[in-house]
């Protein structure tokens, strides 16, 4: 039995959210102060009418959000649905890191080999990378994940971290 007692504001108007699974209620203060959830919230265009949202399931990492997956009923000032399926998670981190060899100035990129059950791979080759906490300190994130998949150490002030979008900040590491 879904639930309808729950509303949210997106672009000032209230919007009601319901819970595919009653088990999920109890995170709805978490949902709505998600940071991922209040950006694109305060961010969606003005051309989206959101009807109502559904959650369809939440994942909870310890004691924060996770990853939720919600459905609206969305149009646009036409009245035409939209796509209106959503996957949410909460900000990450990512690394590529460029090693340039003095001798022959041939570029090398370094990876991690992690297990990934959704690649169906155990040995699966990719780039650093790790969830944001709460906190939201890339370069912190960064030099902890670095630390923690490669062995490299650095510190965190030689990081630079320079917003690109505002989901997204290229960062990079200083010599000097």
């Amino acid at each position: 039995a879904m639930s309808s007692q729950f509303a949210i504001k997106i672009q000032g108007k209230e919007v009601p959210l319901s819970f595919r699974h009653a088990e999920d209620e109890q995170h709805f203060d978490k949902f709505k102060e998600m940071k991922a959830f209040v950006d694109w919230c305060n961010g969606l265009d003005k051309e989206f009418l959101v009807k109502n949202i559904t959650v369809q399931s939440i994942d909870m990492f310890g004691k924060r959000m996770g990853f939720v997956k919600f459905k609206a009923e969305v149009t646009d000032p036409h009245g035409n649905s939209l796509p209106n399926v959503v996957f949410m998670r909460g900000g990450a981190v990512g690394m590529m890191i460029l090693i340039v060899c003095e001798e022959d100035r041939k570029q090398y990129t370094v990876l991690t080999v992690q297990p990934r059950f959704p690649a169906g791979k155990f040995n699966f080759p990719e780039l650093p990378a790790g969830m944001l906490d709460d906190s939201g300190d890339f370069a912190g994130v960064a030099a902890k994940e670095l630390k923690e998949e490669t062995g490299i150490i650095v510190s965190i002030s030689y990081l630079l971290v320079k917003p690109f979008f505002s989901f997204c900040h290229l960062l990079w590491i200083t010599t000097s």
